[in-house]
């Protein structure tokens, strides 16, 4: 469960940054050279995410993730463009009672909140680059040996 909420919280993570002149929008893919991903995602070929404002209230994110063997799989969700609860409508968690919340704290830089049966198991930081060209998710989680970790999702703008 934990490493299916991690990929989630990975393609989550930047829905929730803004719309209007947002500098999310556009198409990101996934840096590996500058990330510190997970053992679970060692299968991962390639990832891209597309942001696109569906209008003034909404951003619409989809990522696609394409696995070394060639299979793939999208998600697909929205969040209001100035923060709030994420919906996803396709490729979503399938975790009874998870809730992730949306919070702009400048407009580069976002956390997602991962609540579960009314208690927080997610704090996920994202930071877009001041020129725009790259940002960056840090996912908490642990590793082979159970020990804290922070993984590093780095995105390119293309």
């Amino acid at each position: 469960m934990r490493k299916a909420m991690l990929l989630l919280a990975v393609i989550g993570l930047t829905s929730s940054l803004w719309a209007a002149d947002n500098p999310i929008i556009g198409t990101w893919k996934l840096n590996p050279a500058k990330s510190k991903l997970p053992a679970s995602a060692a299968k991962t070929k390639e990832q891209t995410t597309v942001f696109r404002e569906i209008n003034a209230d909404t951003v619409e994110g989809t990522s696609t993730i394409t696995q070394i063997d060639g299979t793939t799989s999208v998600a697909k969700w929205t969040v209001p463009s100035n923060g709030g609860i994420l919906t996803y409508q396709q490729g979503g968690p399938t975790v009874e009672g998870l809730l992730i919340i949306a919070t702009w704290i400048d407009p580069y830089t976002t956390h997602n909140t991962y609540i579960m049966k009314g208690k927080q198991v997610y704090l996920m930081r994202s930071k877009i680059s001041q020129d725009c060209k790259s940002f960056t998710t840090i996912v908490p989680g642990t590793d082979e040996q159970k020990k804290p970790v922070e993984y590093i999702y780095a995105f390119d703008k293309q």
